[in-house]
């Protein structure tokens, strides 16, 4: 049986590089396939480059990523976010991924769970949607 996770959902920040990269690295077999941010040569700098893009996102209300942690360790166990918002209609899509060591455990529903709340409380919109691909069974 695998040990409980207690997963966490916050802002990315300055910091979290490292961990983001070792998450995404451990993942990337099975992220290259459906993120396209994600190929196989992905390196510390492009962690380094997505940690400056959530922060400058926020600040801009572009777009909302959020980490997704391990509540004791600290550690990047995933990602999740707001993105493709229209003001005027207050909807955006609601996106997420799991690191393969934590996935079939829930997290992916804590955090999007999560996230809907972020879009719902704090941004005011009134409509989500998970754009998934028809074949991607786990976010059926």
């Amino acid at each position: 049986m695998s040990p409980a996770i207690h997963p966490i959902v916050r802002r990315f920040q300055t910091g979290d590089e490292a961990s983001f990269f070792r998450a995404v690295r451990d993942s990337i077999d099975e992220l290259a396939y459906w993120m396209p941010w994600c190929s196989r040569n992905y390196a510390i700098e492009d962690a380094n480059r997505w940690i400056t893009f959530t922060l400058e996102a926020w600040s801009s209300e572009r777009e909302y990523p959020l980490g997704i942690f391990d509540a004791t360790t600290g550690d990047v166990i995933g990602g999740t976010g707001i993105n493709h918002i229209n003001k005027a209609y207050r909807i955006g899509n609601l996106g997420y991924w799991v690191s393969s060591r934590f996935t079939g455990r829930g997290v992916a529903r804590f955090a999007a769970r999560e996230a809907a709340m972020t879009a719902f409380n704090q941004l005011g919109l009134t409509r989500l949607e998970i754009v998934a691909l028809t074949h991607n069974k786990a976010s059926q």
